[in-house]
């Protein structure tokens, strides 16, 4: 009675406090979602890694010499290791024939030029495939945090090309982007034209198949980056002088940015890991080492600042919009004292006063949540397609993962009811001769 008589009177300050929660609500639902996305999507990279240890160059050059040979001298260890693979990764340039041809454009804007040919930025990756076979799973692969799915394979498993030392043997295979592939009509048995700095041809290959993964080559990256190719190491070493050459610094030999290492399955608890790590650190000094653990720990220190700081302001947010309907609740009492007073006078249990006074506010903070999940929903869905084109990556950057509202709305209804509780207490401790003297009106 008195909860559904405290409803229909004040309808105006009732309305106001509906939309505060419903405000304060979708902020903590959407912040809420956007951090534990972001966090499941750098977990998601990290357990997919290739390797249980990521030997890898500091900076973005490659710096790991003989990684041919140094990969399968780390295979040799049975005892602990299981597979090892050398991987380079190198931002180039390809040249398309997408129609009839001419000379090679020397614009590298990467629009269709007058002769029929296009310039694309890629990422280029160099491989060994039989080594590579070991650490793929359904036809997927992570290479640098990106996942890379495959449509297709290799011809010729070795590195032919390394193995005659850059003299014979060169195969010209290629996986290309499935995205270029569509974009610009290419199939199997096109050709790709591996570009210099000046834009000019330094090699030719064929593509073999299709990979795919989640850059997209859109957005802000797309200037950078149209996407993924992926070559014989020994090749991809040749065309780009990462092979034996001579430098002002001495010789270069067999160059690459990454190994991995996947250890033995008897051998990946913790402290063997760990163990190991340090063996190898040994053998590639100046070298970066990471473990499955340390990418978890550093990734989990990162997204901790993001996931402090969106949880913050939404829970400010709420506690602002609680604090809201707790003013509006404690004013609305105030004029309402005569009323309780005189439920008091005629018996009514100081518990049942209560409990509607708490349950009207419980009502209200339910009704704005419900209304606050709509906004929050598709700001959600806006911000993750804003991200995905920003930058042309297809992954998801909000989670649906059921303890977020979940938490979201425990936090509310914890909330409403402690601060309505404040001025339930207060009233229910008035006096009640002065309350009613007073002939305050309802």
């Amino acid at each position: 009675m008195f909860l559904l008589r405290g409803l229909a009177r004040r309808w105006a300050r009732k309305t106001l406090s509906t939309l505060a929660i419903a405000i304060s609500f979708s902020m903590l639902l959407s912040l809420g979602s956007v951090a534990m996305g972001l966090f499941e999507l750098s977990q998601e990279r990290l357990y997919n890694s290739p390797g249980d240890l990521i030997i890898s160059s500091q900076g973005l050059n490659p710096t790991i010499s003989d990684s041919h040979q140094r990969s399968k001298m780390l295979g040799r260890d049975e005892d602990n290791i299981s597979a090892a693979m050398p991987i380079l990764t190198v931002l180039g340039k390809i040249g398309l024939v997408i129609g009839p041809g001419g000379d090679f454009p020397s614009s590298d804007t990467g629009h269709v030029q007058a002769e029929g040919m296009v310039v694309l930025n890629v990422g280029l990756i160099g491989v060994v495939p039989e080594m590579t076979k070991r650490f793929i799973k359904n036809d997927r692969i992570p290479i640098r945090s990106e996942i890379v799915q495959f449509d297709g394979w290799f011809e010729e498993e070795g590195d032919p090309f390394h193995a005659s030392n850059y003299s014979h043997g060169w195969t010209g295979e290629m996986l290309l982007d499935r995205n270029i592939i569509e974009k610009y009509g290419l199939e199997t048995g096109s050709t790709v034209h591996l570009l210099g700095q000046d834009s000019k041809p330094r090699s030719s290959f064929v593509i073999m198949g299709s990979l795919s993964t989640s850059l997209l080559g859109r957005g802000i990256t797309s200037g950078l980056v149209g996407g993924a190719a992926m070559v014989h190491l020994g090749e991809l070493q040749y065309a780009t002088m990462n092979h034996e050459v001579n430098t002002s610094s001495g010789v270069r030999r067999d160059m690459a940015t990454s190994i991995y290492v996947k250890v033995s399955e008897e051998r990946k608890d913790p402290a063997s890991i760990r163990g190991i790590s340090a063996n190898i650190y040994g053998l590639f000094p100046g070298h970066m080492i990471s473990d499955t653990e340390g990418r978890l720990y550093r990734i989990e220190e990162e997204v901790l600042v993001l996931e402090v700081f969106a949880v913050s302001v939404g829970a400010a947010s709420v506690l602002i919009g609680v604090l809201f309907l707790s003013s509006i609740m404690l004013i609305e009492l105030e004029e309402r004292r005569t009323e309780v007073a005189i439920l008091r006078a005629i018996g009514v249990k100081v518990t049942s006063i209560f409990g509607e006074i708490v349950a009207q506010s419980l009502l209200i903070a339910v009704l704005g949540a419900s209304l606050g999940v709509v906004p929050a929903v598709l700001g959600s869905m806006a911000f993750n397609a804003y991200m995905r084109d920003l930058y042309g990556l297809d992954v998801a950057f909000v989670s649906d993962d059921p303890f977020v509202p979940l938490f979201s709305i425990a936090f509310l209804l914890l909330n409403v009811i402690i601060f309505s509780a404040i001025p339930a207490i207060s009233l229910l401790k008035m006096n009640i001769r002065e309350s009613l003297g007073k002939g305050q009106q309802i």
